[in-house]
């Protein structure tokens, strides 16, 4: 808002003498002849010198330069609490200084007209609309009087006194809620209703919490969206994030206590549409982070709807000044003074331009250009390598390592390339790894691996220039077991047969096709040898149904019976042995 100035007429005083029937006003004007010529900090109106906007006293002499501002003095005074008071005012205007600057000077008196106004009571932060006075005594009218004062410390002289007495107030104002929701600029919706009513505080001293929502009755009563001015009976909500967008809204009242009302009207409304793009100066900065990064910095920018912590700034670089491709952002950040483009090549000399875009997507088109240069880098992390392998299932592992250390990277920077082979030695350290960590790991969950095979792995760590260690320490692990890829095919192939572990009544009852077979068999009593499980979970060499197809129990004869010419093999009953020795779990 462009600043506004003041007619401050009344703190000049000036004496008029009749010359030729001209009036003019005394000090260092002159007049010539039936003419006036103004002096320093006046201008003619009429036949008449008045003080130019922005002008004061001096010694009887009007000069330019500051002046105080332009106020109206307290609006209202209502007890907080039983020791303290709420005092408000509407926001004063000043020539030189924006309104949000402002501070007040609160002075506060026992008796009528007894401010000293000499020393304040308390000063407001900048832009303030209300203070809180505090260590007061209960029931013990105040009197106080506030005063704005920008900051080349000119303070107005207002002599508007309130006054109140602290005390107790448990009482929420009466409130009939919100009367109209009607659509604003940028996306904003302002709401509109008839002051409310209190016992203690005035209705200049009552503020409004609004609360929005895209569904009737979805209001979030615990953190408002808006709160109004003191005594004010409208309300703008920005940041909304559907211009156009349909809302249901609720404004309830709070008093100087903070009571507030629990009226529950709710009246529906548009948000208006938003094409204005946020106010922004561009990049502020381009400082060197490493060989493949920059940050850059910029001051906030500001938008008539959408809050600076959601305001996104895009950063667009190019290797040729004025070349950037505002199409393909290299980076977006949201909030915040600064972001770290990353993923540049080093030693490369890099144009930036950052741009602000508010919820609505409408950007500034600011050109400001900064440059900087990456670092160069060439050498690779110091990295042990490999440590351990935990966590061994029958289709995945944990792979651990102690973290590399580099020249420019930090440790939480540094990531690490996961090489596996199905032999020793047989990793492919030219193609791409299997997989890569996070930034700053020490160690990485592999998944979906094929059980019951030995797999071989090497992990190397590679800086944020692209620089990867070529250390060889190879780790490698048996996945374990699978009851469902590895065990049940064995059993249909060679029990689960006609005439066999099949059928409504199987031998001993134990039937070995799916759905039966883990239920049939695991912690399950041996029908032929009852101090034995079937499968005993953990020792294979304790478990019945080993021994049946190993040959080393004298009950009953081997398994599958050696008239029907199918036998298991070696690595068949390898399987079942480590399926039961690793728990013989249903995975």
């Amino acid at each position: 808002m462009r600043p506004t100035f003041s007619s401050r007429s009344a703190l000049f005083s000036f004496v008029t003498l009749s010359l030729a029937g001209v009036a003019v006003a005394c000090g260092s004007d002159t007049p010539t002849g039936n003419n006036v010529t103004c002096g320093s900090g006046t201008t003619l109106q009429g036949t008449v010198c008045v003080p130019t906007p922005g002008g004061q006293v001096d010694g009887g002499v009007i000069v330019t330069g500051p002046t105080a501002p332009t106020f109206g003095g307290a609006t209202s005074a209502a007890p907080a609490s039983a020791t303290s008071l709420q005092v408000t005012w509407v926001p004063a205007t000043d020539a030189t200084t924006a309104t949000a600057r402002l501070k007040y000077n609160v002075y506060v008196a026992t008796t009528k007209g007894g401010q000293n106004f000499g020393v304040p009571t308390s000063v407001s932060p900048p832009g303030a609309t209300s203070q809180l006075i505090t260590g007061l005594t209960a029931n013990t009218e105040y009197f106080v009087v506030v005063r704005a004062v920008n900051p080349a410390n000119l303070e107005e002289k207002n002599t508007t006194e309130k006054s109140a007495k602290p005390q107790a107030d448990t009482g929420a104002p009466a409130f009939t809620g919100v009367t109209k929701a009607e659509p604003a600029a940028g996306g904003s919706v302002t709401l509109s209703w008839d002051a409310a009513q209190d016992d203690l505080t005035p209705k200049e001293g009552l503020t409004y919490l609004a609360y929005a929502s895209d569904t009737a009755g979805g209001e979030n009563f615990a953190i408002p969206d808006a709160v109004s001015d003191p005594g004010a009976t409208s309300v703008v909500v920005k940041g909304l994030p559907k211009p156009n967008g349909s809302y249901f809204f609720v404004v309830r009242a709070r008093d100087a206590a903070g009571n507030v009302d629990l009226n529950k009207k709710e009246v529906a409304g548009k948000s208006g549409a938003d094409t204005d793009s946020p106010l922004f100066a561009g990049c502020a900065s381009a400082t060197t982070k490493d060989a493949s990064s920059v940050t850059v910095t910029w001051a906030p920018a500001l938008d008539d709807s959408t809050p600076a912590t959601k305001i996104a700034y895009d950063v667009y670089t190019s290797k040729t000044p004025g070349k950037e491709d505002y199409t393909n952002p290299a980076a977006t950040f949201t909030g915040g003074v600064l972001g770290v483009v990353t993923g540049l090549s080093q030693s490369t000399s890099y144009y930036f331009v950052c741009r602000a875009r508010d919820l609505s997507n409408n950007a500034d088109a600011n050109t400001a250009e900064r440059s900087a240069t990456t670092l160069a880098d060439g050498t690779p992390p110091t990295f042990a390598g490999i440590s351990s392998i935990s966590n061994i299932s029958a289709t995945g592992v944990d792979l651990n390592w102690t973290a590399a250390t580099d020249n420019q990277s930090a440790p939480e920077d540094i990531v690490y390339d996961v090489f596996e082979a199905t032999s020793a030695a047989g990793e492919n350290f030219s193609g791409s790894p299997k997989v890569t960590s996070v930034p700053g790991a020490t160690k990485i969950t592999l998944a979906g691996l094929t059980p019951a095979t030995t797999l071989y792995w090497v992990v190397r760590a590679r800086d944020i220039a692209g620089n990867r260690d070529a250390n060889l320490v190879e780790k490698n692990v048996a996945t374990g077991v699978s009851f469902s890829a590895n065990v049940e095919p064995i059993f249909g192939s060679h029990c689960a047969l006609t005439g066999c572990h099949l059928g409504n009544n199987p031998p001993n009852g134990l039937a070995l096709s799916q759905v039966f077979d883990y239920l049939d068999t695991v912690n399950v009593t041996s029908v032929e040898v009852s101090t034995l499980k079937r499968v005993l979970p953990g020792s294979a060499a304790n478990s019945y149904l080993f021994k049946k197809i190993s040959g080393t129990h004298s009950v009953g004869e081997i398994m599958p019976p050696p008239s029907t010419n199918d036998v298991l093999n070696a690595t068949e009953k390898s399987i079942i042995e480590g399926w039961i020795n690793q728990g013989a779990l249903r995975n």
